[in-house]
């Protein structure tokens, strides 16, 4: 897995390079089969560009604040996550297979 780091996630939509060096590091990932996490989406915007771009799977405040596992087990059951990010499902959500790997 590699991780893009907050700092060039929050310029994603105010920076002429940081977009670049971020499509340019999913790229290079996917081509070394590895999986991409960005850090720190906050914004509608940013999780819709990294969208465009590939990215993998998000972390941030616009999907969740840090919570216990207790609350984290408790938002899965609700069903309160699906669409919770104002919209449809992205490609973020993995099947139900997918948790399942051995």
């Amino acid at each position: 897995e590699l991780k893009i780091d907050k700092m060039f996630v929050m310029q994603l939509t105010s920076s002429n390079r940081d977009p670049l060096i971020v499509r340019s590091t999913i790229d290079l990932a996917h081509a070394l089969d590895m999986e991409v996490t960005a850090e720190g989406v906050e914004t509608p915007s940013a999780l819709a560009l990294l969208s465009v771009m590939g990215c993998d799977m998000v972390q941030g405040y616009l999907i969740s604040r840090p919570i216990g596992f207790d609350a984290f087990h408790k938002f899965l059951d609700d069903d309160a996550h699906k669409g919770a990010v104002g919209g449809p499902p992205t490609s973020f959500f993995k099947p139900e297979s997918f948790w399942k790997r051995a």
